[in-house]
C-alpha cells in the first residue's frame, strides 16, 4: 500500500504497516524517555555531576524527556 493510499483512509481504519510503525516509535519513545529520566535522575542525585557543563547536560535531559513524551501522545492518538 502506498503513503497516498494510506493518507486517503478514512482517520477509523488503519493499516497493519501504520500500526506497527506507530507501535514502534511507541516502543522506542518508551526506551529513551526512561534513559534520559534515568541519566537526570543520576546527575541530580550527585553534586559533582551537576557542575559545568551538567546543568545543561541535565536540562537536556530533561527537554528530551518532555519531547519524547509529547510524541508518543501523538502517536498513541494515532493508534
Amino acid at each position: 500500500m502506498t503513503s497516498q493510499e494510506v493518507c486517503s483512509l478514512p482517520d477509523n481504519q488503519f493499516t497493519a504497516e501504520s500500526f506497527g510503525k506507530n507501535a514502534f516509535a511507541v516502543s522506542l519513545g518508551g526506551v529513551s524517555m526512561v534513559a534520559a529520566i534515568t541519566v537526570a535522575t543520576m546527575m541530580n542525585y550527585n553534586p559533582k555531576l551537576m557542575e559545568h557543563p551538567g546543568k545543561l547536560i541535565f536540562l537536556m535531559c530533561l527537554c528530551e524527556a518532555i519531547s519524547v513524551w509529547s510524541t508518543v501522545i501523538q502517536k498513541l492518538g494515532s493508534l
